[in-house]
């Protein structure tokens, strides 16, 4: 047990290498038989080696590197349509995978350490020279929204507006596959779009186009510019840093005197609009 962390011989526990090399004193034999048991109890299911991010699936409980993860849902998007559980369970796996697992990362961490900084070498040289980047600027898992109407065909496919997230490029060298969150025909396979097709998603989880009201009197350069209670549409976001919770919003009416913007957008904090629908009894905002 006194040798349980000092630095073993070099870790002859690497993946698919078990033997034992010369002659090694009992406790410290135990020692590299120790952390091959906590190997196999620390191990992705996918790559076959120590954890890196580990992240627990609801489905089926499993673990499984992030890294690892993303891969398997990229891979199976473009072959199987619909990724599945890789523990077995044929559960669809979720695009936004869960956080990932503390609990797991510390143990690894304090009982794999040699193991765990050899796997991150060799992740490091693996991911060398690739990029998460992607066509349009955009980058691998990050939220997007549709930025027009998409057709397939001569059907409408995706709404303006609809969020989704970004899987990679497509090999065609100019579309990015993207899992949208909803479809108009009710599809769950993800549609290759082009970059121009996306932008970043609106604060508050507004869309581009919805109808929204507004929950406060509105002062426009020190005058009333929208009642409470107007209805707009969302027509886009502030640009730059302080436009971050900021939306523009296209109200049916506005009270200012302005005279050259009385009719354009207003621009709002996302907190001060709310979703146009009917309260109980029928009433509206």
């Amino acid at each position: 047990a006194g040798c349980s962390r000092a630095p073993l011989c070099p870790p002859s526990w690497r993946r698919g290498r078990r033997g034992r090399v010369g002659h090694m004193a009992p406790s410290c034999e135990a020692a590299v038989e120790g952390e091959d048991a906590a190997l196999e109890l620390f191990k992705c299911g996918i790559c076959d080696d120590v954890f890196i991010d580990p992240t627990t699936l609801s489905c089926c409980g499993k673990a499984f590197c992030r890294r690892c993860l993303r891969q398997w849902i990229r891979t199976s998007v473009h072959t199987a349509g619909i990724p599945r559980c890789p523990g077995g369970c044929t559960s669809k796996l979720p695009f936004r995978l869960p956080a990932q697992s503390r609990a797991l990362q510390d143990a690894v961490e304090q009982l794999l350490p040699h193991a765990l900084e050899r796997r991150r070498q060799e992740v490091e040289e693996e991911d060398e020279g690739s990029d998460d980047l992607c066509f349009g600027g955009l980058r691998c898992w990050q939220e997007i929204a549709a930025n027009r109407d998409i057709i397939f065909g001569n059907r409408l496919g995706v709404r303006q507006g609809t969020p989704g997230i970004l899987v990679g490029n497509f090999n065609d060298g100019c579309h990015v596959t993207v899992r949208f969150d909803e479809r108009e025909d009710g599809s769950e396979l993800c549609v290759n779009v082009l970059p121009e097709a996306l932008m970043a998603p609106l604060p508050g989880g507004f869309r581009l186009g919805q109808r929204v009201v507004a929950l406060f009197d509105l002062m426009l350069f020190d005058e009333l510019g929208v009642k409470l209670g107007t209805v707009g549409s969302v027509v886009g976001q502030l640009g730059g840093q302080l436009g971050e919770d900021r939306l523009m919003v296209m109200f049916d009416q506005r009270v200012d005197s302005g005279l050259n913007c009385a009719h354009g957008p207003v621009s709002v904090n996302f907190r001060e609009v709310a979703v146009q629908r009917l309260l109980v009894g029928g009433f509206l905002i």
